[in-house]
């Protein structure tokens, strides 16, 4: 990182002072281009607090994203005349870019997207964003009406509100069930572990009671909920999401269903005595008529109806995805997706970070519609949304799910491409 970041110094020192040839200004481009997220991210901490950022005036900082971002573009080493001299005759070789074009950008700019991102969470985190605005009055307008359009703020969920159905219709509300035994169905013991988890601890021969389901609910406005099956899997459910599942799973599969979103890491079981069958028990995730099958993986699955598809995303093992008599296999890094009136098809080299974002505690937005953005607003926060106009914009950026609704809408607020009004839990989305 050190020399990654020193190179980086020296090469932009080299543009504010229109002292960078055409090669090495190729070479800036080249190791923005190549440079990891965190990379990236530690160096703009570092830098955006320094003297020589913060004597750079904006002209000159728009003047060096622009350029970069047209480079890429157009090509690397596409250009026939030497940077030096197009900067000494005051030419640009692309429009300015700001920090509010980039955090709100066409879906085709790939790999600028991650770098915007990776700048808006410093910038949004510090409070230096300032240097990037030229302040007009419509922004100074933004500031000083967002107190007044934010006064009835939504706070994060502070707890777990799920609720377990057992087998007899028997509701167990798991924000107020203290720690231990919870319930007893057959062989299998529903219990809540100091930590907040829930599991069922199976005894031997646990389908001695037959098959019996339960089902865990998680409302919109609640924390995640972990919870472990009988046979060791692990299953984290988002809010607005429940699954349905055996107290213990009998015979030569384990199936459960879904509705929401659900990250899974499944255990490798293999058949016992009183079961039939050679080779490992596969685990499958229904949703209507779309399946997943599994033998022992770890994938998340987004199902809710709201969406325009399901999606199936693996990161690790391996995953069978059906629908009817069609069926893909995907790899690590991949995701399936199915829509109501189309075929499955296969996404490679998804964004595992903005898909695992709700679970580890982010809201983390790549090329995001606001609709998309708005409906996981909408199920963490409990908030009713409506749409005022028709926003046709895309956003990126990094959040911490445990803020007030706020947060995320000052930080969406800052592209100058949409607006917010909150009143208590109804959010009006304006152009």
């Amino acid at each position: 990182m050190p020399e990654y970041r020193n190179r980086l110094l020296e090469l932009m020192d080299a543009y504010t002072k229109n002292e960078i040839s055409e090669a090495g200004f190729d070479e800036l481009c080249e190791l923005v281009k190549g440079g990891k997220n965190s990379e990236l991210k530690e160096f703009f901490e570092i830098e955006l607090r320094t003297a020589s950022f913060k004597a750079m005036d904006k002209q000159k900082l728009d003047r060096m994203l622009g350029e970069i971002l047209h480079s890429r573009e157009s090509g690397v080493g596409s250009r026939e005349r030497p940077l030096s001299k197009s900067l000494s005759q005051g030419e640009r070789l692309a429009p300015v870019r700001s920090l509010p074009d980039l955090l709100a950008r066409s879906r085709n700019d790939g790999w600028w997207r991650k770098i915007a991102a990776a700048v808006a969470v410093v910038v949004l985190g510090t409070g230096a964003y300032f240097m990037f605005f030229n302040k007009t009055a419509k922004q100074t307008e933004i500031v000083q009406t967002q107190q007044e359009r934010f006064r009835n703020d939504v706070e994060p969920p502070k707890e777990i509100r799920a609720m377990i159905t057992l087998a007899d219709g028997r509701k167990v509300y798991l924000d107020s069930a203290t720690n231990g035994s919870l319930a007893v169905q057959g062989n299998v013991k529903l219990v809540k572990l100091s930590n907040g988890q829930i599991a069922y601890q199976a005894s031997p021969n646990p389908s001695a009671g037959g098959e019996q389901y339960n089902t865990l609910s998680n409302p919109r406005g609640s924390k995640v909920i972990d919870m472990t099956l009988s046979d060791g899997s692990h299953v984290w459910l988002n809010a607005g999401s429940s699954v349905t599942y055996p107290v213990a799973f009998i015979g030569n599969e384990r199936k459960v269903s879904i509705t929401g979103e659900a990250y899974f890491e499944i255990t490798h079981l293999t058949p016992t005595l009183s079961t039939s069958g050679e080779g490992a028990v596969p685990f499958i995730v229904e949703k209507g008529d779309m399946q997943v099958r599994v033998l022992g993986t770890h994938f998340n699955v987004n199902a809710y109806d709201d969406e325009a598809d399901i999606k199936v995303t693996l990161l690790e093992g391996s995953v069978a995805v059906s629908r009817e008599s069609s069926v893909v296999r995907i790899k690590p890094g991949e995701q399936a997706q199915v829509g109501p009136s189309t075929p499955l098809r296969v996404t490679a080299n998804v964004d595992v970070e903005e898909v695992m974002a709700w679970k580890n505690g982010k809201f983390v937005l790549d090329d995001a519609s606001i609709e998309s953005i708005m409906h996981e607003v909408e199920r963490w926060y409990d908030a009713e949304i409506i749409f005022k106009e028709k926003i046709n914009y895309h956003f990126v950026g990094s959040l911490p799910r445990d803020v007030p609704v706020s947060k995320l809408l000052m930080m969406l607020e800052l592209t100058g491409r949409v607006r917010f009004l909150v009143e208590g839990k109804k959010i009006t989305v304006m152009n």
